[in-house]
Parts: C-alpha cells; sequence; structure tokens
C-alpha cells in the first residue's frame, strides 16, 4: 500500500479547502465520507506517481529522509499536493474557478513534474536512502 507523502492540509493549502472539498464531492452529495475517502484516494496515487517515477532512480522507494528529518522531504510533500489536486480537479471535470487564474492547473502540474524532473536529472539532489547505501557486501560484484 502506498503511503502519501503529502497530507489533507498540504493539498488544502496549495488549493483551498472549500476547492479541495469541491472537486473530491463527485456525487456532490455532501457526503464527508466519500470525500474523505477521494483525498486519501488522490493523495495516494499521486504518491504512487511520484514512487513510479523515482523507482528507476538512484534512490529508494518510497522516498526516505536518511536522518528522518521531515524537512528534507518538504518539496516531494508539494509535488504530492499539486499532483493530487490536479487529479481531483480532473476527475471532476471543472472547467473553471474563478478564484483562480485560467492556467493554474497547467503550472501547478509543470512545477510538480519540473521538481521530479529536476531530482531525477541529478541537477538536485534530496537527502533521502540511495539505492548504493541498501547493498551489502553480498551484493557487491566480486574482485577480479
Amino acid at each position: 500500500m502506498v503511503e502519501p507523502y503529502a497530507t489533507k492540509d498540504d493539498l488544502e493549502s496549495v488549493f483551498g479547502a472549500a476547492n479541495i472539498r469541491d472537486w473530491a464531492d463527485r456525487d456532490r452529495d455532501g457526503n464527508p465520507i466519500k470525500i474523505q475517502a477521494n483525498i486519501e484516494k488522490a493523495l495516494k496515487e499521486g504518491a504512487q506517481r511520484i514512487n513510479d517515477r523515482f523507482r528507476k532512480s538512484k534512490y529508494v522507494v518510497p522516498l526516505a529522509s536518511v536522518d528522518n528529518d521531515a524537512d528534507d522531504l518538504l518539496v516531494i510533500k508539494g509535488v504530492n499536493a499539486r499532483l493530487s489536486g490536479w487529479i481531483l480537479w480532473e476527475s471532476k471535470r471543472v472547467e473553471d474557478v474563478p478564484s483562480l487564474p485560467k492556467d493554474y492547473w497547467h503550472k501547478q502540474r509543470t512545477t510538480a513534474e519540473k521538481d521530479i524532473n529536476d531530482y531525477l536529472s541529478g541537477a538536485l539532489n534530496l537527502n533521502c536512502t540511495l539505492k548504493s547505501a541498501m547493498l551489502s557486501r553480498d551484493d557487491l560484484p566480486e574482485a577480479v
């Protein structure tokens, strides 16, 4: 099971609580249980997309701070929140949100993808567990 890097609060800090509640209320019945379930599903799906992108990288997935410092994953939390908000918005097929600029969605998804690409390309580094740190002596090739 995938655990999200972001929380509902992180999601709401990017998009606003009213927007998140509206986009997660797919049936338009105001059912708080279904709304919460849709939010949790979007957060997990966003985390899964991050994990899928990092799976073949130098980092161990799920991403974890080397020294258990939560600040090491702040950018990843933001990426998870942006992707999850986009997932909720797209699933609802909201055409326009008067309180947000027209290019807001493109900008949020593009920013999330750029952050991921910067880490995958090595332009930026995460203080997270590396695959090479997980190798035991038995995993190393024999000397010739």
